[in-house]
This record gives structure tokens, C-alpha cells and sequence, in this order.
């Protein structure tokens, strides 16, 4: 279960929050595509890094798309 509002998620939420699978949070976390802490013995994800991840992601997809000139062609 996802506790909205929590600062820290436990991968098993991170990953539910971007919709991937905990081991896809892992290698965001190993290239550091991810910000992560550890407390307590636990591998931690701020909501913040998640926010960020996926504005970036947004971002990059919205770079893909080739926007119309002002002729209205692509």
C-alpha cells in the first residue's frame, strides 16, 4: 500500500509511484538516476527524487516530439 503524503517510500513504493518494477528502482538508483537513503537498514526514496525523476522524464519525452513551426508544419 502506497501512503501518499510520506517524505521517504521504500522501493516497493517507488517503484508503484512511477509505475516500473523495483528492480528498474534499483538500477535508477545504481546509475544514479535516483537519489536513495539508508535508514534504519532500509533503502529509502525521497518524494521529492521521484517528483523530479519523473518531471525529467516528462521533460525528455516532450524533447522527442517534434514541435509544429509557425507554418504549421513539424
Amino acid at each position: 500500500m502506497v501512503i501518499p503524503n510520506r517524505l521517504l517510500h521504500p522501493v516497493k513504493e517507488a517503484a508503484a509511484l512511477l509505475g516500473i518494477g523495483r528492480t528498474a528502482v534499483y538500477e535508477l538508483i545504481k546509475t544514479e538516476e535516483l537519489t536513495s537513503t539508508m535508514l534504519a537498514g532500509r533503502r529509502l526514496i525521497p518524494y521529492a527524487a521521484l517528483v523530479k525523476y519523473a518531471a525529467a522524464q516528462v521533460a525528455a519525452d516532450q524533447g522527442d516530439i517534434e514541435q509544429p513551426t509557425d507554418d504549421g508544419s513539424a
